[in-house]
């Protein structure tokens, strides 16, 4: 069999695989640039919610420490009241006897 060659070298079919592989390229090269783009807005857009995370993630820290000391105050009254009921009810058994 014979292969008839163009001009400039290439056999028939080498253009129209070439012309596919250019149209991918150019499309590859058309996402990447949107690609691209896509990135940066998501990276500004987080540049931009990372202060407020930053401010509303202190806020909570300031609220769990005020509930945390609340909770400490409430945990010494109970065992004072505890304690104070012991001695109650140690006086109520003494007097009754």
């Amino acid at each position: 069999m014979e292969v008839r060659h163009q001009p400039n070298g290439r056999i028939p079919g080498d253009t129209v695989v070439l012309k596919i592989l250019m149209q991918k390229v150019r499309s590859l090269e058309l996402n990447l640039t949107v690609l691209q783009e896509y990135i940066k807005e998501l990276n500004r857009r987080h540049a931009n919610t990372s202060p407020e995370l930053d401010k509303e993630l202190s806020k909570n820290t300031l609220l769990l420490e005020k509930a945390n000391h609340e909770i400490k105050a409430l945990i010494e009254k109970k065992e004072v009241m505890e304690n104070e009921i012991g001695k109650l009810e140690f006086w109520k058994f003494d007097v009754a006897s």
